[in-house]
């Protein structure tokens, strides 16, 4: 069907409006207000970017301890598959911007390796802590070297494991964020635009338990000695100590 040109439309500013919402009554105009939302709306529309869930892994102080808790799940999508898998066990070294979580005993994973697109470089000054205990699947990260990365997975994922739920936990015992190096904040890498394609530390969402405070012993108050009561009206003479008579001579025998 061809369509006719309105010469009133053409080059003027009511031109788009006309187009997208029809036209008008001559009497009826756009306040400027509604007209701001519009365009606000249309150009959030044009650029909606899809919500990236990933790998996510929270650290919190729980009482004397930290534990690291993961779940999500990872799109290794375009990394490159290390062919010899390593033995890992669950540690943080935030200074290398490594964590991994799980067992804490050695064991197979799958490992690979990739440029990251976004993702800083440590999440403290820490060095290599292992984890006291652990359980669930083995998931860890590390910053190998500027831009690039090192993911490791559980076995049977040299493929990826597509929508499978990854979730773990370890335990450092005694430890606190001071004591393992690591500042409280919020870390994510990214290996592509895609969803799971992001690894994430969540460090310092729990609230630390306060130590506790030793309570002073009350010291006793001495009981006061009871004082004579003054006598008032009539009232017994004190008895006057009587002298002791002298010792009397010995009598001499006739």
């Amino acid at each position: 069907m061809k369509m006719n040109h309105h010469p009133s439309l053409a080059g003027s500013p009511r031109a788009f409006s006309t187009l997208l919402f029809g036209a008008l009554p001559p009497t009826q105009i756009i306040k400027p207000a509604v007209a701001a939302t519009l365009a606000v709306v249309i150009m959030c529309g044009l650029s909606v970017r899809p919500a990236q869930a990933g790998y996510i892994v929270t650290l919190q102080q729980v009482g004397p301890d930290v534990v690291a808790t993961g779940s999500g799940t990872i799109d290794p999508n375009g990394l490159a598959i290390n062919i010899e898998p390593p033995f890992a066990a669950a540690l943080v070294q935030p200074d290398a911007g490594a964590i991994t979580t799980g067992p804490a005993t050695p064991s197979g994973n799958s490992q690979f390796l990739g440029h990251f697109v976004t993702g800083p470089a440590s999440f403290g000054s820490g060095g290599p802590t292992n984890a006291s205990s652990g359980s669930g699947d083995l998931v860890g990260f590390s910053v190998v070297s500027p831009g690039q990365f090192n993911l490791i997975m559980p076995p049977g994922c040299n493929f990826g494991c597509g929508s499978r739920l990854l979730s773990d936990s370890s335990t450092y015992t005694g430890a606190t964020f001071a004591s393992l190096g690591i500042t409280p904040g919020t870390y994510e890498w990214t290996w592509g635009t895609g969803q799971n394609q992001n690894f994430t530390i969540q460090a310092g969402s729990g609230t630390p338990t306060p130590t506790p405070t030793s309570t002073p012993t009350p010291t006793p108050t001495p009981t006061p000695t009871p004082t004579t009561t003054p006598c008032t009206g009539r009232c017994s003479p004190t008895p006057r100590p009587r002298p002791t008579p002298p010792p009397r001579p010995a009598l001499l025998a006739p």
